[in-house]
C-alpha cells in the first residue's frame, strides 16, 4: 500500500506503551479498562462490564466484557508529546524524522482515539526509518493499531455510506464494509471529520488514504 503523500500526512509515531485492556487474576485483583478507570474483580470471579457510555469526543466506546481486554479506545492515559520523542537532533528511528515521523506523530495524536494513537506512535519508535520499499511503514503502523480499536457506531455508519457510494459509482472498493469499520473505529471526532473532508464525491474506499487522518496535526504534504 502506498499513501498519497501530496494530500495526506502519515500519522504514526512512538508513544510510550501503556497497559490496555483488563488484567485479572485471583479474586480481589484489579483490572484496568480502556476508559482509564479501575474496577475490582467481583467476589464470584467475574469482571464488571463497561457501560458503553459515550466518550468526550461523542463516540461510543464499544467496549464490552468480551472485547475490553483486547481493543483500544478512549483511555485517559497521558501520551507523551511528539516533541519529547524527537531526540537531541539525531535520527535513529522514524518518529525522530522531522519531515515524516514528527508530523505523523502529531496527526495520530490529533485524529486517533487515545489508545490507538499511543500504539501507532509506539510502532513508529520501532521503525529504523519512515521509508519503505513495497509499502508505507508509517501508514501500516496506523492501520495495524486502528484495526485493534473498539468498534464504534459512528464508524459503522460512515463505512456503510462509503460502500453505498462505491456501489452507486459502480466502483469496487479496496476494503470491505467490515474492514472499513474495523479501521475507522480508531478515529476520534477530528479524524472522522478529516475522513469526511477527504471524501468529496463518489467512492471513498479506493485505497485507505481517507481512513487515515492525514493533515490533522500539521501541514498537508
Amino acid at each position: 500500500m502506498q499513501i498519497d503523500r501530496s494530500r495526506f500526512l502519515v500519522l504514526t509515531g512512538a508513544l510510550a506503551t501503556a497497559s490496555l485492556g483488563a488484567v485479572a487474576g485471583a479474586s480481589g485483583c484489579t483490572i484496568v479498562t480502556n476508559n482509564g478507570t479501575d474496577a475490582s474483580v467481583t467476589g464470584d470471579g467475574s469482571t464488571p462490564q463497561n457501560d458503553g457510555a459515550a466518550t468526550s469526543d461523542g463516540s461510543t466506546t464499544g467496549d464490552s466484557a468480551s472485547d475490553a481486554s483486547t481493543c483500544l479506545g478512549d483511555d485517559k492515559v497521558a501520551n507523551p508529546s511528539c516533541a519529547s520523542l524527537a531526540g537531541d537532533g539525531g535520527v535513529t528511528n522514524c518518529v525522530q524524522d522531522p519531515n515524516i515521523g514528527q508530523p505523523a506523530c502529531a496527526d495520530f495524536q490529533a485524529g486517533l482515539r487515545n489508545g490507538v494513537a499511543r500504539e501507532s506512535v509506539q510502532c513508529l519508535v520501532t521503525l529504523p526509518t519512515c521509508e519503505g520499499l513495497a509499502t508505507d511503514p508509517v501508514a501500516d503502523c496506523a492501520i495495524k493499531a486502528m484495526k485493534k480499536s473498539c468498534p464504534t457506531t459512528e464508524a459503522a455508519a460512515m463505512c456503510k455510506k462509503a460502500v453505498a457510494d462505491c456501489a452507486a459509482a459502480s466502483i469496487t472498493p479496496d476494503v470491505s464494509e467490515a474492514e472499513c469499520t474495523a479501521i475507522a473505529s480508531g478515529l476520534n471526532a477530528a479524524g472522522r471529520q478529516a475522513f469526511t473532508d477527504c471524501v468529496t464525491e463518489g467512492c471513498s474506499l479506493v485505497g485507505t488514504g481517507c481512513l487515515i487522518p492525514y493533515g490533522i496535526g500539521g501541514p498537508i504534504r
